[in-house]
């Protein structure tokens, strides 16, 4: 009897092992499973799971699913895969966002969200407040928004917009995303973005911003690692753009390879922004009609700021706008070492370091302005030794007294001139005072020098340093 009940027990073995069948009758492997402090709570489909969450619970997919309705985060959730390649793709004509963060925190870890290249009004992930995290492993590609980011949305256009925070880390990726605006990533009022490492990789933007678009006040990005390569846009940023009113640090990462077919910068810095560099920041080898830095805007309305100082292997190219006419500037650079200076269209290809915090432009000097008459738009600029001066300030008209030139140990300056190499360059004004003892006559040839020496700086300052700048901060 024993025997016989072994050869059965033998067969049914080799029968279930052919078949694919089980010793222990079992459910299909659940779709998700939740999870408490790593003590398992449950299991289902993933929609059942998200809703039974709390907060710090985890879903963990079992297998793929496709999505199309939108999860609402309120609690801090993290949705994570039990191995890899396992994907939460939206389904075929769903318009909306995958998950909308409404004062909780996400993180997605190990796990990739997949926008199909299908177009959308919507992006992947919507941060409406709240924080979003993309831990190690988590990638979100191939998101197509007809509006702006194509991947992830942070805050809301309004100036009392609620405080949003979005963070990529170590291992994390965007790729192959598309927007209007922000082709990865858009940040409206009061949404930060912290790159701490990952990667955005080939994404675009049909406007403005191929990675990452900084479009409102309060918006900020700070970025310490990672890497921006691959990105364009059809306008200005063809990796970041930081507009009025937002604002950027970039301490560390790479940002290359990158393009706007504008020509206006990988990352652009527009007028009324502060974009502060240095550290191991790389801002370089971009599409070289792109350049790295585009400082836009004019009159000092936009500023580059250094700090801290670089370290070995950072290189920040920067660009700045094409001055037209007399007293126009394209910028304004400083550090955390309180040595300031414009920076012009000299068009010469030289290159700025900055060594401990301090900027120091080969062959440059301040040249300080002192008059006894009139007022000037400034007391002091950086000029580039052997260069000739281009644009100088124009002091104002007064009465009985007409500004002749400005003189340096006794020689007249004009904007043709060299400058010399000197530590310190201090230009005195030189006045004429009115000749009133010839009466008419000499109030009217007076008024005629006038009008002459005025057409005469007019045009010198017209045409001397014309051209964009093209300048390098590395060390």
């Amino acid at each position: 009897m024993k025997t016989f009940r072994k050869t059965i027990a033998l067969v049914l073995t080799l029968i279930m092992a052919l078949t694919g069948l089980s010793l222990i009758a079992s459910a299909a492997t659940p779709e998700a499973t939740l999870y408490l402090r790593a003590t398992k709570k449950g299991e289902g489909t993933f929609a059942e799971m998200m809703a039974q969450a709390t907060a710090n619970s985890t879903v963990t997919l079992n297998a793929s699913i496709t999505v199309d309705t939108t999860y609402t985060i309120d609690k801090s959730v993290t949705v994570n895969a039990a191995s890899g390649d396992v994907a939460i793709t939206r389904a075929d004509g769903f318009d909306g966002p995958l998950f909308n963060v409404t004062g909780g925190r996400l993180t997605l870890a190990s796990v990739t969200v997949d926008g199909q290249e299908a177009e959308s009004a919507s992006p992947l992930l919507l941060v409406s407040s709240g924080a979003l995290t993309l831990s190690n492993g988590a990638v979100v590609k191939n998101g197509y928004s007809t509006g702006n980011g194509g991947a992830i949305a942070a805050g809301a256009d309004s100036e009392t917009a609620a405080e949003t925070t979005v963070n990529l880390e170590t291992g994390s990726r965007i790729e192959n995303c598309k927007a209007s605006f922000g082709g990865a990533i858009i940040l409206f009022n009061n949404a930060s973005l912290f790159i701490l490492g990952g990667v955005i990789a080939d994404c675009e933007a049909t406007r403005d911003a191929g990675a990452i678009d900084a479009a409102r006040n309060g918006a900020s990005v700070t970025m310490k690692a990672g890497e921006i390569t691959g990105c364009k846009a059809a306008e200005w940023g063809g990796a970041i753009s930081v507009e009025s009113g937002a604002k950027a640090t970039i301490t560390g990462g790479r940002i290359t390879g990158n393009t706007s077919a504008s020509g206006l910068g990988a990352v652009y810095v527009d007028a009324g922004t502060t974009v502060t560099v240095g550290g191991s920041a790389y801002i370089y080898d971009n599409d070289s009609a792109t350049g790295d830095v585009y400082l836009s805007g004019a009159n000092n309305t936009v500023s580059l700021a250094i700090s801290p100082a670089f370290v070995e292997g950072a290189k920040v190219g920067v660009k700045t706008q094409k001055a037209y006419g007399a007293g126009a500037t394209t910028g304004y650079i400083r550090t955390d070492s309180d040595v300031t200076g414009y920076l012009y269209n000299n068009a010469t290809g030289d290159s700025y370091y900055v060594v401990d915090g301090r900027v120091s432009v080969p062959n440059t000097v301040v040249v300080h302005f002192e008059t006894e008459m009139g007022t000037i738009d400034t007391t002091e600029r950086i000029y580039l030794v052997g260069q000739p001066y281009g644009w100088l300030p124009m002091p104002s008209i007064v009465n009985n007294a007409s500004f002749t030139a400005w003189t340096y140990n006794g020689s007249a300056v004009y904007s043709g001139s060299i400058v010399p190499d000197a530590e310190e360059i201090t230009l005195v004004a030189t006045w004429k005072t009115s000749a009133k003892g010839l009466g008419f006559l000499g109030t009217f040839f007076e008024r005629v020098g006038k009008l002459i020496q005025i057409v005469a700086n007019f045009l010198r300052n017209l045409f001397s340093g014309t051209g964009d700048a093209d300048i390098a901060l590395t060390k």
